[in-house]
């Protein structure tokens, strides 16, 4: 642990408003779909009004209802996370998909595409 905080860097804030990149989708039966991402830059609030943007699309706003942090494995609520932190974030009308990036109402930000590695066919 004290290897990783020697020697990865702190992450900085881009101040170009909220971009909240989401990696993976989960869903439950009272909060319904759910997202899992890492903010890139700003900070999200609960009860904040967001959009959802990926390549040209925009949705409409929507509220955020919960947000969640992680500690290891754990979860626990908190009011407001910003750039760096990993969130689990609810209020969703229909599921977003992967690479969507949450962004601040009437600042669509979409974040890079996060590319992986090819898959490769052996022979």
């Amino acid at each position: 642990f004290q290897a990783i905080v020697e020697h990865i860097p702190e992450p900085k804030s881009k101040e170009s408003g909220l971009q909240l990149l989401v990696t993976i989708l989960d869903h439950s039966d009272f909060l319904v779909p759910i997202a899992i991402g890492r903010i890139f830059s700003g900070s999200i609030k609960l009860g904040q009004q967001v959009i959802c943007c990926k390549d040209t699309t925009v949705s409409s706003p929507l509220k955020i209802t919960k947000i969640f942090k992680f500690l290891g494995l754990h979860k626990y609520e908190v009011d407001e996370a910003c750039y760096g932190d990993i969130v689990t974030v609810t209020g969703f009308d229909a599921p977003p998909t992967i690479g969507t990036t949450l962004c601040e109402v009437g600042n669509p930000l979409p974040h890079a595409k996060v590319k992986s590695d090819e898959k490769k066919l052996g022979n």
